[in-house]
């Protein structure tokens, strides 16, 4: 790889693409070596860290996730970034079972991915109530639309009807 900026992007590229066809250990090898090894700048070493953790995510590594966010974390960060990388940490929290912290970690958060978070930590609890109705906001006025829903619209509202009967 050639050194410097160019030779990050091709590392990210390939990591994407190897992601596209569920390759996520040879993705988050590439990667972690970008963060251990390469010199690069806070927010650059934050923003390929988030990638990893994402990758992580997805292959249900949740500690390997966490554990990349904790290590990466540092002050001066821009408002997206950090707002994206707290999410990921509820997310590993959760995941590891940590549910109460996850919450408390969104807490102030009130956007789409967060409270897509809430809805889901509640129907991993089984709380159905709050499932249903985190589910149901999530979906906000999209009833009063004449577009046919999105396959993600469609999924929450078949689990917040599910949520509601089990209720």
């Amino acid at each position: 790889m050639p050194q410097g900026a160019d030779g990050d992007r091709m590392v990210r590229r390939v990591a994407d693409r190897l992601v596209a066809v569920d390759l996520l250990d040879p993705a988050a090898a590439l990667l972690q070596h970008q963060v251990d090894n390469r010199s690069m700048p806070g927010n650059a070493r934050a923003r390929i860290a988030s990638d990893l953790a994402v990758i992580y995510l997805m292959g249900r590594r949740h500690e390997d996730a966490l554990r990349t966010l904790r290590a990466t974390r540092m002050a001066g960060l821009n408002e997206e970034l950090v707002a994206e990388r707290r999410l990921l940490e509820a997310r590993s929290l959760a995941g590891l079972g940590r549910r109460d912290h996850a919450l408390e970690l969104i807490e102030a958060d009130d956007s789409q991915p967060a409270r897509r978070l809430r809805a889901d930590i509640a129907w991993d609890q089984r709380d159905w109530p709050a499932a249903g109705r985190g589910l149901e906001a999530l979906l906000g006025s999209r009833w009063r639309d004449d577009d046919p829903l999105e396959e993600i619209e469609a999924r929450d509202v078949l689990r917040a009807s599910i949520a509601f009967a089990l209720a």
